[in-house]
């Protein structure tokens, strides 16, 4: 783990440094949601070693978009990686529906959440909610 693993940052702090590297930075959503994924990928790599089959969690909003680029950097590195879509595909848009996209490109395969057994996997990556929650 690096040097901040046991930093927490409040909602409007996360969503100031965005909107600072997209507006004064030039830096695309996008791009930043590539960063995350590889630096989430990274610590599960580090974490779990052995590590080669994953599950993704996946909502509609841009958590989910980043959980879509974990499975892609999953199954670029040959782990068995299932993206479990929880929640109406059809909400997906912007950044997260591309993810969504890239990943089917890639040959990956999305499912329905069916009360799916979770046990023969390495790890679940949780890619549910962020920081835009607003409902209950």
């Amino acid at each position: 783990m690096n040097d901040h693993e046991n930093e927490v940052y409040l909602t409007d702090q996360v969503r100031e440094l965005d909107r600072t590297a997209i507006e004064e930075f030039n830096i695309s959503s996008f791009t930043l949601m590539q960063r995350a994924a590889e630096a989430t990928f990274s610590e599960i790599k580090q974490a779990w070693p052995k590590a080669n089959h994953i599950i993704v969690l996946a909502g509609t909003g841009n958590n989910g978009g980043d959980g879509y680029v974990i499975a892609s950097l999953a199954l670029a590195a040959k782990f068995k990686v299932e993206v479990i879509q929880v929640g109406d595909h059809a909400k997906l848009q912007g950044d997260a529906k591309k993810a969504h996209d890239l990943f089917v490109e890639k040959s990956g395969l999305c499912t329905v959440f069916d009360e799916k057994e979770f046990s023969n996997c390495d790890v679940i990556v949780d890619a549910l909610l962020g920081t835009g929650l607003t409902r209950a």
